[in-house]
């Protein structure tokens, strides 16, 4: 069983953190009768000083997401799934944390913002599966430490 989550697991991290990317371009806030997408709110904050420190640092970094998912698609081609996870968990555990600063901020969220929080939905789903995943068919022995069951059939 748990070598058919673990494939399962990974194609819904790298699926939920490409329509991450996807999402980070349309458009996340309305601001009067512009709408911007997640880079011209991040690009707006750092030019208007909003973020200081380890904060600009982030935003900053934003503009590497789709580069961040690039490399976890590579890695899943390579059949590199740990990789892949890490690194599509990486860009959706990133586009949370934004989303959920725009969301507590008094700006007007758009499409872009909720396509982004479901896709977020579907990182955390699949990272969860992934993490379960591993222990499933599996006992914990007194000891402490995990033992696999043997299969029936």
């Amino acid at each position: 069983m748990a070598g058919s989550v673990r494939p399962a697991a990974t194609a819904l991290v790298l699926g939920g953190a490409v329509a991450v990317v996807g999402a980070s371009f349309l458009p996340w806030v309305r601001s009067g009768s512009a709408s911007r997408s997640s880079y011209e709110v991040v690009e707006a904050a750092d030019r208007l000083g909003v973020t200081g420190g380890a904060g600009a640092l982030a935003v900053r970094a934003w503009f590497l997401l789709p580069l961040v998912v690039a490399g976890a698609c590579l890695a899943a081609s390579l059949g590199r799934e740990r990789l892949a996870a890490v690194l599509g968990g990486l860009g959706g555990a990133a586009a949370g944390l934004l989303a959920y600063l725009v969301g507590r901020s008094p700006l007007t969220t758009d499409v872009g913002w909720t396509a982004t929080v479901v896709a977020v939905a579907v990182v955390l789903l699949g990272a969860g599966l992934s993490v379960a995943g591993r222990n499933l068919g599996s006992v914990v022995t007194r000891e402490g430490g995990l033992r696999r069951l043997k299969r029936r059939g």
